[in-house]
């Protein structure tokens, strides 16, 4: 987590629709126990992330033969991970392979799995970030469990605006470092679009499909692309994370 400003889209409009078309099988979102993680912690701000926290995180590894790159990405089924379509669309060029690793905040523990198919918003575009929304479907499907869970996504409206998120990500911790083994966290705060206008108007921020969040000196990186941010919900007498995408 690097000090900066981070950018943070929405695109979820077509999302269940594209579950569908992407998986020959049945898979739904918001299944029973989604967001609810076994072990539950409130310290953030640039920590190590600890097993079980978030079991719905994922490294992506992404490549562009000969290059490698790196990304996050969110379980939301049992099949499916929703990512950013900059990660898997480099200057017109579309990846070659993504191995999806999971099930451990130390990716040198986790386990991996091919995407054997993508979806990329059909309206993204690559110069503003624009719908910068995709979803993998991996080719084996997940057990879930207390180290692997799907996050909750929101169906509707959601009044997030000056709410506090968290950001987790494998990203670099300093501008142009390398990317670290163990999943990080840090808290910031969701603007208003007013607010994300002036900032990033001039980059094509959308308040209709976008959304921004800072923090003084933290913040996503390179290598958090992709990865969630999340926003705990309080539904009855208990509290699920929701997820966007970074």
């Amino acid at each position: 987590m690097a000090p900066m400003m981070a950018k943070f889209f929405i695109g979820l409009s077509l999302l269940t629709a594209n579950l569908r078309g992407l998986s020959a099988q049945k898979e739904t979102l918001n299944p029973e126990g989604c967001g609810m993680p076994s072990y539950k912690s409130m310290i953030v701000n640039g920590t190590e992330v600890k097993e079980l926290q978030y079991p719905w995180a994922v490294f992506l590894a992404t490549y562009f033969y000969p290059d490698f790159y790196a990304c996050g990405g969110t379980i939301i089924t049992k099949r499916h991970v929703l990512t950013a379509a900059h990660c898997l669309v480099s200057n017109h060029v579309r990846v070659q392979k993504v191995v999806v690793w999971y099930g451990s905040v130390d990716r040198r523990n986790a386990k991996g799995v091919v995407a054997s198919k993508m979806l990329i918003h059909k309206d993204y575009v690559e110069t503003t970030d624009v719908n910068d929304i995709a979803l993998l479907e991996v080719k084996n499907p997940f057990s879930f469990g207390k180290d692997v869970a799907p996050i909750c996504i929101p169906m509707g409206p959601v009044p997030f605006v000056n709410k506090g998120a968290v950001v987790a990500g494998w990203g670099s911790l300093y501008i142009d470092g390398d990317t670290v083994d163990f999943l990080r966290q840090t808290s910031v705060t969701i603007l208003p679009d007013k607010v994300c206008t002036t900032l990033f108007g001039k980059y094509g921020f959308s308040d209709a499909r976008q959304c921004c969040a800072n923090k003084r000196s933290k913040g996503a990186c390179k290598g958090d692309s992709g990865g969630p941010l999340m926003v705990r919900n309080k539904l009855a007498a208990s509290s699920k994370w929701a997820s966007f995408r970074t």
